[in-house]
């Protein structure tokens, strides 16, 4: 019961700013409801889930989102792991370079987005790899990358901090003993260290995979008309401050809401320790 007392603030908190929030817009996408006539909001029940159901555009932006994802997450993951383990030898004998290699990532997302869409689509991305070719399809492509890269450039920083974290609390006496019975660096690497940060390379990775679903700024910012990302997120954004439709951006937020609940049940039993080895 003394537990319940202290738990009783939190709760109360997270029932406000979490429960109620998501309360309205649940009741919200059951109207049809449009900014330009607030008072003249119909009930249609679930009319307007079944239209999103049954939007081809919907389900593109849905596939679309989460291709980017899976390569997304995929790429920070693993440079996150070369970094982290290139700092953890680093940090020894050059205390700052620490410093050095996480200070350009830690800029402003819509500063990296406004670079890479400058690289992607009119700089040394184009000229080198001739993604920006005219026409619609390289226009695509370079908003592609650009969306893309902007987006590893802005998780990577994290995933190295929390993976070189991890390495740091790897025992050395462990390392050691492993090296001791003959283990090859890749058995090392493998068998040694993967288990020790298992549980928090699972976490960065599923924090990851989440905040990348629900990316916004790249798309918007790389928006060149037929060259636009369309992304659930960025369909979402449309329908609710350029169509001004309430009742259809709430339930595209509802299910998106099931969406990132879905990925989260598929990604974590995925990520287990015991599965990843």
């Amino acid at each position: 019961m003394k537990a319940w007392r202290w738990m009783a603030p939190a709760v109360a908190v997270l029932v406000v700013v979490t429960v109620v929030p998501i309360g309205r817009v649940l009741w919200t996408s059951l109207h049809r409801s449009n900014l330009t006539a607030p008072d003249q909001a119909d009930r249609v029940w679930f009319d307007n889930y079944v239209n999103i159901a049954t939007s081809r555009e919907w389900w593109l932006a849905v596939a679309a989102t989460l291709v980017l994802v899976a390569a997304i997450v995929l790429v920070q993951v693993v440079l996150g792991c070369v970094f982290a383990a290139a700092l953890n030898r680093w940090t020894r004998a050059w205390p700052v370079a620490r410093a050095v290699v996480l200070l350009p990532l830690a800029l402003l997302s819509i500063v990296g987005v406004v670079v890479w869409r400058d690289a992607a689509t009119t700089g040394f991305i184009v000229s080198w790899f001739g993604t920006g070719e005219p026409g619609q399809i390289g226009s695509q492509i370079g908003s592609l990358i650009a969306v893309s890269m902007a987006e590893i450039w802005r998780g990577t920083g994290l995933v190295v901090v929390v993976v070189a974290v991890a390495l740091a609390r790897v025992p050395d006496t462990l390392v050691a003993a492993a090296m001791a019975d003959g283990v090859t660096g890749r058995q090392r690497w493998s068998r040694v260290v993967m288990p020790s940060i298992g549980p928090a390379l699972a976490a960065i990775a599923t924090f990851r995979v989440l905040d990348t679903f629900r990316v916004l700024d790249g798309p918007l910012l790389v928006d060149q008309a037929d060259s636009a990302v369309r992304t659930a997120p960025v369909l979402l954004w449309n329908t609710q401050f350029t169509e001004f439709e309430l009742g259809l951006g709430a339930a595209m937020s509802i299910l998106l809401l099931l969406i990132g609940v879905a990925l989260t049940a598929v990604v974590v039993p995925l990520l287990r320790v015991r599965r990843a080895l």
